[in-house]
């Protein structure tokens, strides 16, 4: 378990309450972002489809994120923030921008964690 890890308590708590705003509308609203057969990205449920009778319910919302190279850390992605435009329109920017700021900092986060078990 990784406590103290550094990820600001008030993005943590940003992002919870963003997903948990997204999870708690209507199934209509969510199928928006629906992810496209083939596709990995989107919103997905496997209460749809052929084998919601053989799985545990549950809802998923998967979006690409590629933290910027320690050659070029100038070049971050917006990857997050875009595709919350694109798929669900301008009323959901404040959701990229909190999910796009979740992803670089656990992205931080996880980096730092390999150059520890690096050295070791």
């Amino acid at each position: 378990q990784v406590v103290n890890h550094g990820v600001d308590a008030g993005l943590l708590a940003e992002v919870h309450a963003r997903v948990g705003d997204f999870f708690g509308m209507p199934l209509g609203e969510k199928q928006r972002a629906r992810r496209a057969p083939g596709e990995s990205c989107g919103y997905a449920s496997s209460f749809t489809g052929r084998f919601s009778s053989k799985l545990p319910w549950k809802e998923t919302l998967s979006f690409h994120y590629s933290s910027p190279s320690s050659t070029s850390p100038s070049n971050g992605s917006t990857a997050v923030l875009d595709y919350f435009l694109k798929t669900l329109g301008p009323d959901f920017k404040h959701y990229g921008e909190v999910c796009q700021a979740y992803c670089e900092a656990m992205g931080e986060l996880s980096m730092g964690i390999m150059e520890v078990l690096g050295e070791s």
